[in-house]
């Protein structure tokens, strides 16, 4: 039964996606060829990438003193549970390791994955092909011949997401733990959210308005 789920998650790996691109229009000129359409794109998402160059505001941490935080450390008991808990049907990256895969052979791979994870957080590095990523574009409103009406999304090896889940929790768990955060930021944080900054904001004009 287990080889014949194994045979099934195998076949469903392989199934091309079917969201493709339309046509895009580049002035005048319309185009259907995909290495094209895929240079018209990759020149529309380098003309909107930004390289934030300089340091965040001071006053959205909290100017009190904080401890050093220890090192990340990886423990297999959390490898394993972030691999068990894979969506089967997650989205694969350049190394085409299917997600149900990984699912079902956590616990035997566990400890050779955190050796690796904890080697790459000693040594200060990634393995090369951790770089790398499949750059999807999603189509996102108006015209569909229109390069600026897709948004890119990178799909990476899903070993590197589980390895930034662990990093980003053990930072998360410090920056909880010790207030380091001003109450006013929301992204990313626990209990936050657009909605959550929205209300303070709509508040905040409600009040000066009033006064």
């Amino acid at each position: 039964m287990q080889q014949l789920w194994f045979i099934v998650l195998f076949i469903k790996s392989l199934r091309k996606d079917s969201t493709a691109v339309a046509t895009l229009k580049e002035g005048r000129v319309v185009y259907s060829d995909s290495g094209k359409k895929a240079e018209i794109l990759n020149g529309q998402f380098s003309s909107v990438f930004t390289i934030e160059d300089s340091p965040p505001p001071q006053d959205i941490f909290n100017q009190d003193f904080y401890p050093d935080m220890l090192l990340i450390t990886v423990h297999t008991t959390d490898v394993a549970k972030l691999l068990r808990d894979l969506k089967p049907h997650k989205a694969t990256g350049p190394d085409q390791v299917p997600a149900g895969i990984l699912k079902e052979i956590a616990d035997e791979i566990a400890p050779a994955i955190t050796l690796l994870f904890q080697a790459s957080l000693q040594q200060g590095a990634v393995p090369s092909d951790w770089s790398e990523a499949l750059v999807t574009p999603l189509f996102k409103k108006r015209a569909r011949n229109q390069a600026s009406n897709y948004c890119p999304v990178s799909l990476t090896l899903i070993a590197c997401k589980c390895l930034e889940h662990i990093v980003y929790s053990q930072i998360m768990d410090q920056i909880e733990a010790y207030h380091i955060l001003h109450e006013a930021h929301h992204g990313f944080c626990k209990g936050h959210s657009c909605e959550s900054q929205l209300i303070l904001i709509t508040h905040d004009l409600a009040k000066g308005l009033d006064e």
